[in-house]
């Protein structure tokens, strides 16, 4: 089991890594997204501890997930903000300077 734990998520990481050289950047773009380290782990922990607490494990993995999510957005959002004002100055400048 050890030795499992050890190769299994390094060997996720690296395919996803190839896939990347093989498919281009979306594809492993798309691959890094998914969940590689956490659901290895979840699910030798669900070996080890049961599933009521590997079920809580995932439940605080979507969290994170969600909460990564959520800042992504906000900071999307706060940038797309800025690059409008930004703009708006730029154009109330260059009017005035007619």
């Amino acid at each position: 089991m050890l030795a499992l734990k050890l190769i299994l998520t390094p060997l996720f990481i690296g395919m996803a890594s190839l896939a990347g050289r093989r498919w281009g950047p979306v594809v492993s773009g798309w691959l890094v997204g998914l969940p590689l380290t956490s659901a290895p782990v979840t699910l030798f922990l669900a070996f080890e501890q049961g599933t009521t607490f590997a079920s809580r494990v995932a439940q605080g993995t979507l969290m994170g997930i969600l909460s990564q999510a959520a800042a992504f957005s906000a900071a999307l959002l706060a940038a797309l903000l800025i690059q409008a004002c930004a703009l708006w100055l730029m154009r109330r400048q260059t009017a005035s300077s007619l």
